[in-house]
């Protein structure tokens, strides 16, 4: 695509051409603008040097490279040459351009108009120097699909894997990375998905990033807050009656893989060390009731994900009948 503005040119010193381009908003048009008449050069060279807007302003653009051309209007000069600035929407203000064919720079997005103003920078004999922008400044579009800003949201948690389900959308058919987890943002919505594993309990810092055609295009940076589950009530599934004067089996459960101590109902170990809980949520342990006893009575301390909870007293009674009879 291409746009050119052409006048008649009448007699003026000029020289080399460069180009630098213009913020978006400043009356543009699209690649061509009333144009000033060129200047002849008469008087003296000591009275200069004088610039008026240039002309012949030509914009053309390919997938790959933008070409940005204007002839300088000077009178009284020495040198007479072309620059100019220019801005995107979201260029954030002006960038400079390289005069002539360029590779498209990286502040212009596929999708997005780039528009470019044109100063004629005259220069004296004695160093003088004079500049004179144009106006109605042309615009020329990027070929490309628009691209899209990057977003992250926590879509679920799972605090006992110590994973979360990351998702949002991209520009379709980016490449969107958490870590050393890949996806690509659907073709068609552009939506995107990523279960992210090994967090830690509490708050967990995780930056997405957006990538097309293997370059950085964004990133964003969220927290994933994992907070500590309840834990899993204790239960006592046997036995149903214990036999003093004998080792006797307790069975239960509890919340998987957490570690638990059998205590008495002023809070003492009743049996030395820690246990733990098997990952199905059963635990067991042995524990000789003293004979004579009518009942037997204990709590489980449990502790997993940071959090240690104590049961409620289980009592459980003395089977007297095999007691007395002194069997097992």
């Amino acid at each position: 695509m291409s746009s050119s503005t052409t006048r008649p040119r009448s007699l003026t010193i000029l020289a080399t051409t460069s180009v630098v381009a213009a913020a978006v908003g400043l009356g543009a048009t699209p690649a061509s603008a009333a144009e000033p008449r060129p200047h002849g050069a008469g008087g003296s060279v000591l009275a200069g040097p004088f610039a008026y807007e240039p002309y012949d302003k030509r914009l053309s653009a390919t997938a790959t490279t933008l070409t940005a051309t204007a002839t300088p209007d000077c009178q009284e000069a020495v040198r007479c040459e072309v620059s100019a600035a220019g801005a995107t929407p979201s260029s954030g203000g002006l960038r400079p351009l390289a005069v002539g064919t360029q590779p498209w720079p990286s502040w212009v997005q596929p999708g997005e108009n780039v528009t470019v103003v044109f100063t004629t920078v005259a220069h004296g004999r004695n160093g003088g120097r004079a500049e004179r922008r144009g106006s109605g400044d042309p615009y020329i579009l990027r070929p490309g699909p628009a691209r899209t800003k990057l977003t992250a949201e926590v879509r679920s948690v799972d605090p006992v894997a110590g994973s979360a389900v990351i998702a949002g959308a991209a520009t379709k058919g980016a490449r969107v990375s958490i870590g050393g987890q890949e996806t690509v943002a659907d073709t068609t919505t552009g939506a995107w998905s990523i279960p992210v594993t090994g967090l830690s309990l509490g708050t967990n810092q995780v930056t997405v990033i957006q990538r097309i055609n293997g370059v950085e295009y964004d990133r964003v940076t969220l927290s994933v807050v994992l907070d500590p589950p309840a834990l899993t009530p204790v239960t006592v599934t046997g036995p149903a009656t214990v036999q003093p004067g004998f080792a006797n089996r307790f069975t239960g459960t509890a919340t998987p893989n957490a570690t638990f101590r059998v205590l008495d109902a002023s809070g003492t170990p009743i049996i030395p060390g820690e246990y733990r809980v098997s990952g199905d949520g059963t635990w067991a342990f042995a524990a000789t009731v003293p004979a004579g006893a009518t009942e037997f009575r204990f709590a489980i301390e449990q502790t997993a994900f940071g959090r240690t909870e104590t049961s409620e007293l289980f009592r459980i009674s003395a089977d007297t009948r095999t007691a007395s009879s002194g069997q097992r």
